[in-house]
């Protein structure tokens, strides 16, 4: 909803509080659904006025005191036509409460379905005991896909036709209606305004207060989500990591690539006839694969491979030309895997450093693979994840009840406005 933005430039830099009085009398006392990013806090003085927030109603009188939160929808009207209105308004920027090392958004990672399960539990008991917070949990888009075949192609999928004219109506009442975004909500929700699910649950996740999610959407480089975590974007995350003994390994996965000689052969099989360039470009990088497999003696440890590299990103240039045009989505969709494939790996080489092994394997099937292995040890996976995140919070049993609510309800005491969660006991990783 950028349209409902109000920017948050503050007159003076070094103030970061704005203050407002208002007098409005009968239909004055109006204010546009909008949203910003700073915390606001409204005293009535004197009459009386509407608030909405998320679609809630709330009436406020003469003494009441009201927060609206940061990223919250909220719009202010007239009872009746006679009311009279005076309050206050103080906003403060969202970045001087940033810097008490407060959050804007909570990352729950794990690994397992099973626990995404509990992390939403746990989220519900707190609710419980009147946590105010909305979250959302993401699942993977072959398994919330409503299609046989996960074929993102408005020509094939009904709910990719048309869905931009319908999806920021469906996140909107999402948002209004429910904090809890559960796979059988938004499930419920894409089907009602026949959206895709897993884009309209990317678009709900850049406005709830904490995404339970996998590993992947975080650390991976070809999976993380880019809307929080590509290249020049700014955010205060805080990261709860569920059984973090597991992320070593699984980010040693993510960091690590291989190609496949067979597989070249394999691509060039399927666009051979009217794709002379392409096959130009498979034939040369086989040819370098090929003197490669011939040096290899079961496994060879290599210096560099920037020559196969080279290779790769030519390759790269025909692979999105034909796969932009061709029609035949089962030859399409052999070749897309082919080429995030090749993507990965040339992602990696261009991150490549001493942490790094280049080694060829030729298996007993007689393939011939080219490998790119990472070692990720803990003393650098802050070098490798630093990105913009501002801690690393990892338990292996840590989203326990007692605790969590405990500094919620330390939080909401000594500031109500500020949501995001802080914990004291944590380990800075």
């Amino acid at each position: 909803m950028p349209e409902l933005y109000e920017s948050e430039d503050f007159i003076y830099n070094r103030i970061p509080i704005r203050i407002f009085n208002h007098c409005f009398d009968g239909v004055e006392i109006f204010t546009p659904a909008h949203w910003h990013r700073n915390i606001e806090f409204n005293l009535v003085t004197r009459g009386r006025i509407r608030r909405i927030v998320d679609g809630i109603q709330y009436d406020q009188k003469e003494g009441d005191f009201f927060v609206v939160n940061s990223g919250e929808l909220h719009a202010d009207h007239w009872m009746e036509e006679t009311d009279h209105f005076e309050g206050i308004t103080v906003q403060i920027s969202k970045k001087f409460y940033g810097t008490f090392g407060l959050g804007e958004k909570i990352f729950y990672l794990t690994a397992r379905t099973i626990t995404r399960t509990v992390a939403s539990q746990a989220f519900a008991i707190l609710r419980e005991q009147d946590l105010k917070m909305k979250v959302i949990t993401l699942t993977a888009k072959e398994k919330i896909c409503f299609c046989e075949e996960t074929i993102c192609n408005p020509d094939v999928c009904p709910y990719a036709k048309g869905h931009f004219d319908r999806v920021n109506d469906a996140v909107y009442e999402l948002l209004t209606s429910t904090d809890e975004m559960s796979r059988e909500v938004l499930e419920e929700q894409a089907r009602k305004w026949n959206v895709c699910p897993f884009e309209m649950a990317l678009d709900v996740s850049q406005w709830v207060d904490a995404v339970i999610c996998d590993y992947n959407y975080v650390f991976d480089p070809t999976a993380h989500l880019k809307r929080f975590f590509g290249d020049g974007v700014k955010g205060e995350y805080l990261f709860l990591i569920d059984e973090a003994h597991n992320l070593v390994e699984r980010g040693r996965t993510m960091y690590s690539s291989s190609i496949c000689k067979e597989d070249f052969l394999k691509i060039k099989k399927l666009v051979k006839y009217g794709e002379p360039k392409l096959v130009s470009a498979l034939e040369s990088c086989n040819k370098q694969l090929l003197e490669l497999k011939r040096e290899c003696d079961g496994c060879q440890i290599l210096n560099s491979v920037s020559h196969v590299y080279i290779k790769l990103l030519s390759l790269m240039t025909k692979l999105e030309e034909f796969i932009e045009e061709c029609k035949d989505e089962v030859i399409r969709k052999e070749v897309l895997e082919f080429y995030f494939g090749i993507r990965n790996f040339i992602y990696i080489h261009d991150r490549q450093d001493e942490n790094y092994l280049i080694y060829s394997e030729l298996s007993e099937e007689g393939k011939f693979y080219l490998h790119r292995s990472v070692s990720i040890r803990q003393d650098v996976c802050r070098n490798i994840w630093g990105k913009q995140i501002v801690r690393y919070y990892f338990r292996q049993h840590f989203f326990r009840s007692i605790i969590i609510k405990n500094c919620y309800l330390q939080q909401r005491k000594t500031m109500q406005s500020m949501r995001n969660l802080h914990l004291n006991q944590a380990k800075d990783y």
